[in-house]
């Protein structure tokens, strides 16, 4: 159970299932690079060592840490400004501007893979785990774009916290998946506990 003490809503989350992960430090590396990838002038370093990792043989440790990193960003968002259930929020995803590089079709493909994979993390859903695996794993093109769509979706995720409350999510998934007492230093925090509510 996620509590925010400041708004009193609370969310039972699941944890990360470590059978996913090759150990929970990949999270906290995922995380860092993905805030400094959303950091002006951190894009271009963060999308080399995402690209690193994601090409070291093992992308579904990149793409299932990334789901997870951001499913807690958004559930942080959710909670702190009560605007809707967070799985509306996951399933009103979709990027504000189109890259470039990549096409509408793949763009909402990568999307829709994206959002499964996110309700799969929430729920600990092996289900819906399964599908994104396979859906992400298609072709090197598929899982690159699920890592860029990733990458804006989490900049506009942090864009909406920054803009509304004045604040980033700082170590936010971390805070969780290594099962401490508070995700923020600075602000009223949110308390992570075994008790059902």
């Amino acid at each position: 159970m996620l509590k925010d003490v400041d708004t009193g809503e609370a969310l039972i989350v699941a944890r990360p299932q470590l059978e996913r992960f090759p150990s929970i430090d990949v999270i906290d590396l995922i995380e860092h690079l993905a805030h400094l990838w959303c950091s002006p002038g951190g894009r271009t370093s963060a999308a080399q060592g995402l690209t690193e990792s994601l090409d070291n043989g093992q992308p579904l440790f990149v793409l299932h840490s990334l789901n997870w990193v951001h499913v807690m960003w958004i559930v942080a968002v959710g909670m702190r400004t009560r605007r809707y259930p967070v799985d509306d929020l996951i399933r009103r995803l979709r990027l504000q501007h189109q890259p470039a590089d990549m096409d509408h079709a793949l763009v909402e493909g990568a999307t829709e893979r994206i959002k499964i994979g996110l309700l799969g993390e929430m729920r600990g859903d092996p289900k819906a785990h399964a599908i994104f695996d396979r859906e992400a794993t298609l072709h090197q093109k598929v899982t690159r774009a699920i890592l860029q769509v990733s990458l804006e979706l989490m900049n506009q995720t942090q864009e909406i916290m920054r803009d509304a409350l004045g604040f980033r999510l700082e170590n936010c998934a971390m805070s969780v998946a290594r099962n401490t007492t508070s995700l923020y230093c600075s602000l009223p925090p949110f308390h992570f506990t075994d008790e059902p509510g």
